[in-house]
């Protein structure tokens, strides 16, 4: 008689926020920022009616770095974007915005991250 042991790995389940953060984090590791050198900490900007991207970020900014730089999350509840951020996340409840938030993104140097626009234009 054969004793068969069998070794079940389980794979970690990651969120749709989790990959998306991680494709966020990838992609701003690679970004060669305006004035990067005077940049204190990485600020990234997403919207209160985001809750899930919002913990990611969060989860992200208290274990990594961005470019050896502390990460910061800004939590905004307007479409008044600060100019202080380097990224922001349009999560697709604001795609309707996406035109004005667009436009003072690129006015302030901000990358904007969209999710799932269609208007791909102003991007």
């Amino acid at each position: 008689m054969f004793l068969l042991v069998v070794n079940t790995i389980s794979a970690q389940q990651y969120s749709e926020a989790d990959i998306k953060t991680a494709f966020i984090y990838q992609y701003a590791q690679k970004v060669n920022w305006p004035k990067e050198q005077s940049i204190s900490k990485f600020r990234i900007g997403a919207f209160n009616d985001a809750p899930a991207m919002l913990k990611a970020l969060k989860n992200l900014a208290a274990s990594k770095k961005i470019k050896n730089k502390s990460i910061e999350i800004v939590t905004l509840s307007s479409t008044t974007i600060p100019s202080n951020l380097q990224l922001l996340y349009l999560n697709p409840e604001r795609n309707s915005k996406i035109e004005n938030i667009a436009a003072q993104a690129r006015k302030k140097n901000i990358l904007l991250v969209s999710d799932k626009s269609k208007v791909k234009e102003v991007v």
